[in-house]
């Protein structure tokens, strides 16, 4: 499930649950792209064609504000399989979101570092932002 939140004027997109077989996967890479899609504004991505443009903008709410960066949070996500992380890699060098990842396990966080995630993101130990009260929930999708 994903989640939306701004706390301290970070956007954070929550990932709950593991990703381990290869159906938690494609739920999981649906979900992170709709929310993409809806809260970050990326100058890298290419283009829609003109007709699927149009019903873009008619489906799209005007009142969404839209980021720059955000803060991938991983929670409850150990075990996290490989098609993920090249996702969540793909992201970052074919896509060029600005992006931290952040966990709230330790197992993933030294998994990450034993694949040398941080010589390419900003990872960190950090709490659900959805369970604070400076956190504001503005999206979740529910599988």
């Amino acid at each position: 499930m994903v989640s939306v939140v701004l706390k301290d004027e970070r956007l954070y997109i929550c990932w709950v649950g593991r990703v381990k077989t290869n159906e938690e996967f494609l739920l999981f890479k649906s979900q992170v792209n709709d929310a993409l899609e809806k809260f970050i504004d990326n100058p890298h991505t290419p283009p829609m064609p003109k007709n699927q443009d149009s019903i873009k903008k008619d489906t799209q709410p005007q009142n969404i504000q839209k980021y720059s960066s955000f803060r991938l949070m991983l929670v409850d996500a150990y075990p996290f399989n490989t098609h993920a992380l090249g996702f969540i890699l793909k992201l970052k060098q074919n896509n060029k979101y600005e992006f931290e990842i952040a966990t709230d396990h330790y197992r993933l966080l030294s998994m990450l570092e034993n694949i040398e995630f941080d010589k390419i993101f900003a990872i960190s130990i950090d709490s659900d932002p959805r369970l604070t009260t400076k956190g504001k929930v503005l999206d979740s999708v529910m599988s």
